[in-house]
C-alpha cells in the first residue's frame, strides 16, 4: 500500500523529469521568447573581432559575413571560408537563424581586394564565385553577388570558376572537410 508520502517520491522525480524535458525541448526548438525581425538584420562591421579566428573584421578584404545564432548572438566573421567553418561547429547559442555575406559591385575587378564596407544580403539569397585567385584573403577565395547574371559574367572571366548557391557552397566545404581535402 502506498502513503502519500510514498506517492510523492514516486511521482516527484517524474514531473521533474518531464518540466525538464520541456525546458530542453523549447531550446532545441527555437521555441520560446522568439527573436524581433530587426535584429535578424545585417549590421555594421565596426571593431568586431572575426569569432573564428581573432583577426578585426573590418581590415580583411570583402567579402565578409555575420552570423545571428537562436539565442540573439552575432558573431562577425572575416571570410567566407571561417563562415562555412564557424557555422558547421556547435554553439552553445545555438544554430544560425540568419546569415548574412558581403556582395560585390559587379563593376569592380572580381581580383581586387580593398576593405571597404559592402552592401550585406542573406546567404541564401546570395551567388558565390568559386575558383577566382584573390589575394590577402583568409582561406579560399569567393567572390560574391546578388544577380545570378552578374556571378555568371565573372565566372566566365575566370577558368575554372564556378557560381554557386549558398547551400552548395556550404555542401562543397563540408564534402571537403570529410574527405581531409578542404582548408582547416
Amino acid at each position: 500500500m502506498m502513503t502519500p508520502r510514498t506517492v510523492r517520491a514516486a511521482t516527484c522525480p517524474n514531473a521533474l523529469l518531464v518540466a525538464l524535458c520541456v525546458i530542453i525541448w523549447a531550446g532545441c526548438t527555437g521555441e520560446g521568447k522568439p527573436l524581433e525581425a530587426g535584429s535578424l538584420a545585417a549590421q555594421p562591421l565596426g571593431s568586431h573581432e572575426c569569432a573564428a579566428c581573432g583577426m578585426i573584421v573590418s581590415e580583411q578584404p570583402a567579402p565578409r559575413a555575420q552570423l545571428v545564432h537562436r539565442d540573439g548572438t552575432r558573431s562577425f566573421l572575416c571570410s567566407v571560408g571561417d563562415l562555412l567553418a564557424y557555422a558547421d561547429a556547435p554553439s552553445p547559442s545555438g544554430a544560425p537563424v540568419a546569415i548574412h555575406v558581403e556582395t560585390l559591385d559587379p563593376a569592380q575587378d572580381a581580383v581586387r581586394t580593398d576593405t571597404g564596407e559592402r552592401p550585406w544580403h542573406a546567404a541564401e539569397q546570395t551567388r558565390f564565385v568559386v575558383g577566382v585567385a584573390r589575394e590577402g584573403v583568409m582561406g579560399e577565395p569567393y567572390v560574391t553577388f546578388v544577380e545570378q547574371g552578374d556571378a555568371e559574367r565573372v565566372a566566365g572571366q575566370h577558368p575554372g570558376a564556378e557560381v554557386m548557391g549558398w547551400k552548395d557552397v556550404n555542401a562543397r566545404w563540408k564534402a571537403r572537410q570529410r574527405s581531409g581535402d578542404g582548408p582547416r
